[in-house]
């Protein structure tokens, strides 16, 4: 049996080999393993933003949305988060949603 010291080391190296998927545009194999780290841990932050960042990249605005109101509901002052949503909405052409989301972002952040 894995204990918990050993189980969160491995969502440590899961997290930390996502996001250099990521970051070399492996998208996909990013998403999977983002995936097992927000199974094991619902509430790992960073990998719920990477995992809507993938999400957008490939395409898939609706999925990211989902994680991404998720998210926005636990860290409503997340600017990040909901400029990831505003552009999550925007893709998916329901722009009054992506206004709204922006909107926050800059109330958060105004620049």
């Amino acid at each position: 049996a894995i204990d918990s010291s050993q189980q969160s080391e491995t969502q440590h190296v899961q997290y930390f080999l996502a996001r250099i998927l990521a970051e070399n545009g492996k998208y996909q194999r990013a998403i999977d393993t983002y995936r097992k780290v927000v199974r094991a841990d619902p509430r790992h932050h960073g990998a719920q933003l990477g995992l809507a960042h993938c999400l957008l990249s490939t395409g898939d605005a609706k999925a990211a949305a989902g994680v991404l109101e998720y998210v926005t509901v636990e860290h409503p002052q997340d600017a990040e988060a909901l400029a990831y949503l505003g552009m999550a909405r925007q893709q998916q052409r329901q722009i009054a949603m992506a206004i709204d989301a922006y909107t926050k972002a800059l109330d958060i952040h105004p620049g």
